[in-house]
């Protein structure tokens, strides 16, 4: 996979001084948990969802999550199990018919609603070869290893690479009284499966539910304090020297329109969640996917910033003047930064001098016309 490959070259010159490399999903897992983007939810409720995906419908999709928990409603469970076995059934038919390399594909990553479908799971484990991931849903101490260890024995009956991607969203984690340590217990127990953790997901929508509060369009979450709070220490206690990636929140609301509060809204949390070290972002709308792979872009003078603390000045100093003349840089202090900046930049690429994020929207959004309304 590479991101932007739908788009022309003449708008990808123009674009971007480092264009994106391309991604396999035999990557290292330190360099995957950076790539995933925008996690685009489909509920399990018909049979055509894999048809979609081989189609390409969605060409700036990168990340499928198949949903068999909360946005499949009041489906029954054996319908939801039916509907995903005979989408598994018809993808490896037509990648194997068609000799479709798996990496040009999108990541799969199945969403279950229990330790008893991932069970399920297990039984007809040999239609997983090419889906990539299992999202864990409501983690809490006692119920992780569980999973984590049936995700394993898939991985070793299967000789496949499952990840596991836990989603943090109840009140185990939330509750000022016990969140910390059951997120601490979490933790110990994710660090004898890390080759195989791949995002920490949350539940931001599912923390303000509790709370009877909900963000409108012109806010975002990190302007709602009880949330806010939540997410900083689940920042604090998994992100701490990048040990894990966390994906942020779903945006709830979307519009065609990428100049409606909608979309703006959807830009302005993006943004924060980039500040906050969170790079991938659940999406609930395909016109939500561009946005966010977009603001993940890399700019230049950050880049060119990160190649100098990386190359360290020539060691003559541990403190120095960007190139830029506007910034201290420091060896030391920056060093994880800078790392980070020349993965994403890989990933996502790095946009030419004085080009902005709403700029490029606006001009891929011109190649996009069968999606968005201008």
């Amino acid at each position: 996979m590479k991101y932007f490959s739908e788009y022309s070259d003449e708008l990808l010159n123009r674009t971007f001084f480092k264009k994106p490399e391309e991604i396999t999903k035999s990557d290292k897992v330190e360099f995957l948990k950076m790539a995933t983007g925008a996690h685009l939810v489909t509920p399990m409720t018909n049979q055509s969802i894999s048809e979609n995906i081989i189609k390409n419908k969605y060409k700036d999709l990168i990340t499928n999550v198949w949903d068999l928990e909360d946005g499949a409603g009041n489906i029954d469970e054996n319908t939801l199990i039916k509907n995903l076995k005979i989408n598994l059934e018809i993808y490896n038919k037509k990648i194997d018919k068609n000799n479709i390399n798996p990496d040009k594909l999108p990541f799969i990553f199945i969403r279950v609603k229990n330790i008893e479908m991932l069970k399920e799971l297990y039984t007809f484990s040999n239609l997983l070869k090419y889906c990539n991931g299992i999202v864990i849903p409501k983690v809490k101490p006692n119920t992780i290893k569980e999973y984590l260890e049936i995700i394993q024995r898939i991985n070793n009956k299967e000789k496949i690479k499952l990840y596991a991607l836990p989603i943090l969203e109840d009140s185990t984690t939330i509750l000022i009284k016990d969140g910390i340590n059951n997120m601490i217990k979490i933790k110990d127990i994710l660090a004898n499966y890390k080759d195989i953790v791949l995002n920490i997901c949350i539940g931001a929508t599912d923390f303000s539910g509790k709370y009877g509060i909900r963000r409108n369009v012109k806010s975002d979450i990190y302007e709602m304090h009880v949330v806010s709070q939540c997410l900083t220490n689940i920042l604090n206690i998994f992100t701490y020297e990048n040990e894990y990636s966390i994906t942020a929140q779903v945006w709830e609301y979307f519009s065609k329109n990428m100049t409606s509060p909608e979309n703006i809204g959807l830009l302005n949390e993006t943004k924060k969640d980039r500040y906050n070290g969170m790079y991938s972002k659940v999406a609930i709308h395909p016109t939500q996917i561009l946005p966010i792979q977009l603001s993940n872009c890399i700019e230049y003078e950050e880049y060119i910033d990160a190649i100098q603390i990386i190359k360290g000045n020539n060691k003559k100093t541990g403190v120095f003047k960007s190139s830029n003349s506007n910034k201290m840089n420091e060896l030391n202090t920056h060093t994880i930064w800078a790392n980070g900046i020349i993965n994403r930049a890989k990933i996502f690429g790095v946009l030419n001098k004085d080009i902005t994020c709403q700029y490029i929207i606006n001009e891929f959004l011109k190649e996009r016309s069968e999606i968005y309304d201008k």
